[in-house]
């Protein structure tokens, strides 16, 4: 009788684990998540951060991102070295010949990644980092 139990319940694992039934395909994100792509860009020999300069340190209510670049560029972010989630800047916009993007209050402590994205795609430049005070 125990062993009847044993093979019952062994074959009834090993069914609901064969698979079969109705198999799923894996779901893959419409939109990659952004990152840096170095390969896929071309080299914008003029793109620098200006204020804050790489390597700054700066206060958590730095507000915005000046750099230089041969054209406008779509979107800004600042990738935390915390590990928290990229923090999307404000609009790109034309300022004395250079760019400026608007930053909200930034964590202290933390070194933030510059990416900036020529389009709407997935990958960035990154021009630099500043870390806040």
């Amino acid at each position: 009788m125990k062993l009847g139990a044993v093979t019952f319940l062994t074959t009834a694992v090993l069914c609901a684990c064969g698979g079969a039934g109705n198999v799923q395909p894996q779901q893959f994100p419409t939109t990659p998540p952004r990152g840096v792509c170095t390969a896929l860009l071309v080299n914008d020999p003029k793109l620098a951060l200006i204020a804050p300069a790489n390597g700054a340190t700066v206060p958590t209510t730095v507000g915005s991102i000046t750099f230089s670049a041969s054209s406008q560029y779509h979107d800004l972010a600042l990738s935390p070295s915390d590990g928290s989630g990229l923090i999307a800047g404000g609009a790109i916009t034309p300022s004395n010949g250079n760019y400026v993007s608007s930053l909200p209050v930034l964590r202290s402590h933390v070194t933030y990644e510059v990416l900036i994205y020529p389009d709407a795609g997935p990958c960035a430049y990154v021009p630099g980092s500043f870390t806040t005070q």
